[in-house]
């Protein structure tokens, strides 16, 4: 049983004798059954009206079955409110559909008969989906951004949101386009973070990266689908060049960010968010190998000390700010491995009657 509770009625169309020629039938949850008469009357015709019961709805009226005369001029049904023009008739192979294209929803079902011959006459279902679409707006930038980084380094440059209502037609994101010059020279790697409703910037999910920076456009490795209402967030996170020139600036400028929902392709403009700056400070950046092994960047802690000692910013008074990521290898024991993050912070200055150096820390 299709009805367990009774809601699905059923609507006998115009009787010529006793029937209204104009029935307007409301369409809500629950479909609509039409049993249709081909009238056996010279120049007969009547029309169904089908609204939504809802507002934002859109009726379909499905043809199951139909019996009309074998000359199409002669018995036919036209509907009128879809995309495309419609009818049903002696030629038709069931069943056949068609949606209201109308901004009110509607359908009419014109039956048309210039005929005296009685055929077995027609059926439909009228349903009415009033599911709107999904549709994304309140653009923003976020704050986050650290406007800059040293050499090897990775930083955040700039994040977005935008809320999405509607509950139906799952928009795919398939592209975010950024305005930044010179990304070639002070970045290796773009990536592409979503956060979904947290507004808290977290690695967990990387959707996109980008190494190629002739063109700043980040594509989703996989399907970025929309399928929910709520409010959403990106975050651009930019890996700056092991060689990057310190103060080498940059802006980030949000541009475009592309779809496609159902069979329709569309792009939202970014423009109006906020150009984010970034610099590329003096530091010391790195994850690298200590020991006597082939691919260790240091022999031991000293030299990489020293390193990042050599990273000054001078000025009345002078400091050196390193911090120092290794990951480290034993040679003598080669399943033994330990990573350390060291910080360096060396000042002095001259001030009348010597000089007060600050040692290193680690």
């Amino acid at each position: 049983n299709a009805d367990p509770e009774g809601e699905i009625r059923t609507v006998n169309t115009y009787d010529p004798i006793l029937g209204n020629k104009e029935q307007v039938v409301e369409v809500g949850q629950y479909p609509v059954l039409i049993n249709g008469v081909t009238a056996a009357y010279m120049t007969n015709e009547y029309t169904i009206t089908a609204r939504p019961a809802y507002e934002g709805g859109k009726v379909t009226a499905t043809f199951t079955e139909g019996a009309f005369n074998v000359n199409t001029s002669n018995q036919y049904i036209t509907v009128i409110g879809g995309a495309e023009p419609f009818g049903v008739d002696y030629n038709t192979v069931y069943p056949v559909s068609v949606t209201s294209a109308r901004e009110d929803g509607q359908l009419i079902i014109e039956y048309h008969s210039m005929t005296i011959a009685k055929e077995e006459g027609w059926k439909c279902t009228l349903s009415c989906d009033y599911r709107k679409p999904f549709v994304m707006d309140g653009f923003q930038s976020v704050e986050g951004a650290t406007g800059k980084g040293t050499a090897g380094s990775e930083a955040l440059l700039t994040a977005m949101k935008f809320s999405v209502t509607g509950d139906k037609d799952d928009i795919t994101l398939t592209g975010f386009r950024y305005e930044i010059p010179q990304a070639d020279e002070i970045f290796s790697e773009l990536r592409l973070y979503a956060t979904g409703e947290d507004g808290q910037f977290s690695r967990n999910n990387l959707v996109a990266t980008l190494s190629d920076m002739t063109s700043t456009t980040l594509v989703p490795a996989q399907p970025l689908v929309i399928s929910a209402e709520g409010t959403y967030h990106y975050w651009l996170l930019g890996v700056v060049k092991d060689d990057a020139t310190s103060n080498a600036q940059t802006t980030i400028s949000p541009v475009e960010m592309t779809y496609s929902a159902g069979e329709t392709d569309g792009s939202v403009d970014l423009s109006g968010l906020e150009t984010a700056t970034f610099k590329v400070v003096g530091g010391f950046h790195g994850s690298y190998n200590i020991g006597s092994s082939i691919d260790a960047r240091y022999p031991d802690f000293a030299s990489a000390i020293a390193d990042m000692a050599a990273v000054n910013s001078y000025g009345k008074s002078y400091q050196s700010i390193g911090n120092l990521q290794l990951d480290l290898k034993m040679p003598f024991l080669t399943d033994l491995r330990a990573n350390l993050n060291l910080g360096y912070d060396y000042q002095h200055g001259t001030w009348s009657g010597g000089n007060y150096p600050n040692t290193p820390n680690a």
